[in-house]
């Protein structure tokens, strides 16, 4: 295959800018939800949105830059003092890659000697260019495990290497065997200056690399582009890469036009990925089996791709409004049918189910809150969060957990966006406490934006009129780009009602008319309108101790957005979660909990799941696939 025609630089994914443009025409002039469907239609849709395969979720590997020592080096009659011969290192560097899980590498000083034992030693890994060309071609060499991908395509592009002499070096293309997803991988040896000055070569290197990842991004901006190699240089190498093309470093750093901060430290060796990844668990490994097995270090980090189904549908914004208080038989009671008529709408317009279940643990508010937001259980001892009270206490959730909790905010803070809160619930305090700029974790991805998470947090105790107010003020002016909105008064006006009766009734038609409010905002909004995910999530009404009743442990979910499932059932959506029916069912059982939010909003937003979640951990649980799934 040729090299694509070359394109300008383009900072943006060209991706997200197709599917923006596409999600802003399809909803121009419209600033409503759709009309409901009729029965007949909702009842078609929801027969059509069966599907038989769970939709794959992100696309997650680990991957490698590895500089495995020449065997030039080290076998010929001046061997590099204090190595064994090639023959004797490559089984070691193998072993490095198996310990640390490698799917992908791209060698650099694979010489032919090397490439020939490499093929007798990893028969389960496929390699380009290996023996396959010129032994030249060999030295860096792309290698992947068979289990794990699929070779698709392979080629070589001309790189100065000594003296500006040309060096075949290896791009190809790959396919995720588990998740269909495609990548390609570029792997590269910049000349170092042993046999002269070089920067000049080293220079002109990384303008034909950056514009090889363009071009590769512009002909199929729906494969994300890696690019490996022992560049012999640092800032020199990172800030005109990460200038002029989508990539970004696996151990951080970022560049702009206006200023430049490689990681630190900067080394030689790089694995660097578009903006569509997300990396994370980077390791500059020096053991002391790396160090036997060559002179540099072998990089490593762990690649995150999200889901395609959730990038294509062009989604920007996140607004997670949790209800507390709100029964699954609000959208479905006859009674209540004009108090809820904007939430019925919603429903019908999106993809949702009256019998997700809140944590098996505890049902009241906090630990749900906390549960939905860092897509773990309660329970230390299944890594949970540790709150099992419904009141701050004063702890933070690293105290209650005993280990750092990453939640939503983490993540889309790190990557360089905005996030907001807007609650009346006091216990909140507990999140602004537990991800402030003293207790917040750090940031390791791009720019450090440092240890809090927030960028607004707003509690109105007990008010919700003045949440709403807020929120919707903000959503409408400057929006976030993952919002929470949180309203505690109807289920303090349940719990005094036993959910029933008017002051019970007219509580619900007021919050049913504050998230119309909310939708109708970010509808409205260019910023946001057409681009936007809602998730409404309800549940623990009449939650206490001892009360195992299905009203306290069931809660609605509502999704609606571009590309979601209207009139879909989310258990007809996702084969691989299992509906409990009234029954109270563990873990094990895989109903749909609440939790599942969180990775589904960071996947619909490009981003990957959380460090340690275990309620749908790898972005699987599905809103946007229709239909039979093949796997």
């Amino acid at each position: 295959m040729p090299v694509p025609a070359l394109v300008p630089p383009r900072r943006r994914s060209v991706l997200a800018a197709l599917v923006l443009t596409l999600a802003t025409a399809v909803a121009a002039g419209s600033l409503a939800l759709p009309a409901p469907p009729t029965a007949q239609a909702a009842a078609a849709a929801k027969k059509r949105a069966v599907v038989t395969v769970q939709p794959p979720g992100a696309t997650s590997f680990r991957m490698a830059s590895f500089n495995v020592l020449g065997a030039d080096h080290t076998d010929g009659k001046h061997p590099r003092k204090g190595f064994g011969t090639s023959a004797e290192r490559l089984p070691l560097a193998k072993q490095v890659l198996e310990n640390n899980g490698v799917q992908v590498v791209g060698f650099q000083e694979l010489h032919w000697e090397q490439a020939e034992l490499w093929n007798s030693l990893a028969p389960e890994w496929g390699t380009f260019p290996g023996t396959t060309r010129s032994e030249p071609a060999a030295h860096n060499s792309i290698s992947w495990r068979l289990d794990s991908f699929t070779l698709v395509q392979a080629n070589v592009f001309l790189v100065p290497y000594f003296r500006g002499n040309p060096l075949p070096m290896p791009y190809v293309q790959l396919r995720n065997n588990a998740t269909g997803q495609l990548a390609w991988f570029v792997n590269v040896h910049n000349p170092a200056d042993t046999r002269g000055p070089a920067q000049h070569w080293r220079d002109e290197a990384v303008r034909i690399e950056g514009d090889l990842v363009n071009s590769l991004r512009a002909a199929d901006p729906t494969s994300p582009v890696f690019l490996t190699g022992d560049m012999n240089d640092t800032s020199d190498f990172f800030c005109p890469i990460v200038r002029t093309t989508e990539l970004e470093a696996a151990n951080g750093g970022y560049a702009d036009d206006k200023a430049c901060q490689p990681p630190s430290p900067a080394r030689i060796d790089w694995v660097t990925g578009t903006s569509d990844v997300t990396f994370s668990s980077f390791v500059e490994q020096r053991t002391p089996l790396v160090q036997r097995a060559s002179d540099h270090p072998a990089m490593v980090a762990t690649a995150t791709i999200p889901p395609m189904s959730a990038r294509a549908a062009g989604i920007t914004n996140v607004v997670v409004v949790a209800v507390d208080g709100l029964r699954s038989n609000a959208f479905n009671s006859a009674s209540d049918a004009d108090r809820t008529k904007h939430l019925r709408e919603l429903r019908a317009a999106g993809a949702s189910t009256m019998n997700a279940r809140l944590a098996y643990e505890r049902s009241t508010p906090l630990p749900n809150t906390l549960s939905l937001l860092t897509g773990r259980p309660v329970v230390k001892k299944r890594d949970g969060h540790g709150v099992k009270y419904d009141e701050d206490r004063g702890k933070n959730l690293d105290q209650t957990a005993g280990q750092y909790i990453s939640g939503v905010f983490d993540r889309v803070h790190n990557a360089g966006s905005r996030t907001a809160v807007y609650t009346s619930k006091p216990s909140a305090t507990i999140m602004k406490r537990s991800w402030n700029k003293r207790n917040g974790g750090v940031d390791p991805v791009g720019r450090d934006n440092g240890r809090k998470k927030f960028n607004r947090f707003v509690l109105y105790r007990d008010k919700d009129k003045r949440v709403v107010k807020r929120a919707m003020q903000e959503l409408g002016s400057r929006p976030a780009t993952f919002s929470y909105v949180e309203l505690s008064s109807l289920q303090r006006i349940g719990d005094k009602t036993r959910y029933g009766g008017p002051k019970y009734a007219a509580a619900l038609g007021r919050v049913d008319k504050q998230v119309s409010g909310i939708v109708r905002t970010v509808s409205r909004n260019p910023e946001t309108g057409g681009h936007t995910m809602v998730v409404i999530v309800g549940g623990s009404a009449g939650a206490k101790a001892g009360n195992h009743k299905p009203p306290s442990y069931t809660a609605p979910l509502v999704v609606w957005g571009p590309g979601v499932v209207a009139g879909a059932d989310l258990y007809d959506l996702n084969p691989a979660w299992s509906n409990p029916g009234r029954s109270e069912v563990p873990y094990r059982s895989n109903p749909i909990f609440t939790g599942v939010v969180a990775n589904l909003a960071l996947g619909a937003l490009g981003l990957a799941p959380l460090p340690g979640s275990t309620l749908n951990p790898t972005s699987t649980f599905n809103v946007f696939v229709d239909g039979p799934v093949v796997p």
